[in-house]
């Protein structure tokens, strides 16, 4: 039995650049707000506190970190708090995608990943797509890994 794998996400340069604009900018405010606070502008001072909390927030609860883990048996896709689990004997495929549909992945570098589940597909972006999908295929009887993709076999 193969032990856990964690897969770290790929960032394109252009994704990680607003990323870190958003987080600044959260850093920023904190401050400012609480300033403007002290100098009894508490209208300017609760919206830049606001501002600081939403940008954090949604930074700190929905991005950062992500993360996929291969276990024996499921696929973990981690977003900031969130977790996603897929079992992998519902994957029927896995190929490279660009498609830019939101998804837990900071590249547009992606791998699309086709499974029986609720939504039938899933975009991730590992930085190492060949040892990922090799290390899947590796987990599952149902897949092989060729041609730079995973498909079922046909047994």
């Amino acid at each position: 039995m193969r032990g856990e794998s964690e897969y770290k996400s790929k960032v394109d340069w252009w994704i990680g650049a607003v990323l870190l604009l958003v987080l600044g900018m959260g850093i920023v405010s904190l401050p400012v707000g609480i300033w403007y606070l002290t100098m009894d502008r508490v209208g300017e001072g609760w919206t830049f506190l606001s501002m600081a909390s939403l940008m954090l927030g949604v930074f700190g609860l929905l991005i950062w970190p992500v993360r996929y883990t291969l276990t024996a048996d499921t696929l973990i896709i981690r977003y900031g708090v969130v977790r996603s689990r897929l079992k992998l004997e519902t994957i029927t495929g896995v190929e490279p995608s660009h498609n830019p549909l939101s998804a837990p992945a900071l590249s547009l570098d992606r791998l699309k990943i086709t499974h029986t589940g609720k939504m039938g597909l899933g975009l991730i972006s590992p930085v190492d797509q060949g040892r990922f999908m090799q290390d899947l295929a590796d987990r599952c009887d149902h897949l092989i890994y060729a041609d730079g993709k995973v498909r079922a076999t046909d047994k």
